[in-house]
């Protein structure tokens, strides 16, 4: 009985190692490709800044380490850092949640839309039909 339980422990360090492996791999996988991504979007920047703003403004062509420099500064001044979720903006400053505002403006429709609708209706064909 003890053999098997040292054999679930065993079984259960093992898993944890490779869970604490798989995440290191994921952690380093995710740097490479934001790398990459960095790199990429550097080269696009310089190739866009060279082929339009000497021709339209005059202004001399960059280098990669300008263009991803540029990157970095647009980054700062207009995209800030950090993770900002949409749900953070929509909910800061209103007092109520969206979910049940939406739920009284359905039974709103219901109620009292199929009527104001039809008064509507009504008075656009009299309008037609007078004017």
């Amino acid at each position: 009985m003890e053999q098997n339980h040292i054999q679930q422990d065993d079984v259960k360090k093992t898993g944890l190692r490779w869970r604490i492996i798989r995440l290191i791999g994921l952690v380093i996988a995710g740097v490479v490709l934001a790398g990459l991504f960095a790199l990429v979007l550097g080269v696009v920047v310089q190739w866009l800044w060279n082929w339009l703003m000497p021709d339209i403004f005059g202004l001399n062509p960059i280098s990669y380490w300008q263009a991803f420099g540029l990157l970095f500064l647009a980054k700062l001044l207009f995209g800030g850092f950090g993770h900002h979720h949409p749900s953070h903006h929509l909910k800061k400053g209103i007092g109520h949640d969206h979910t049940n505002h939406w739920k009284h403006y359905n039974r709103f429709w219901r109620e009292k839309g199929n009527v104001a609708a039809d008064n509507l209706i009504e008075r656009t064909q009299t309008e037609k039909t007078t004017g």
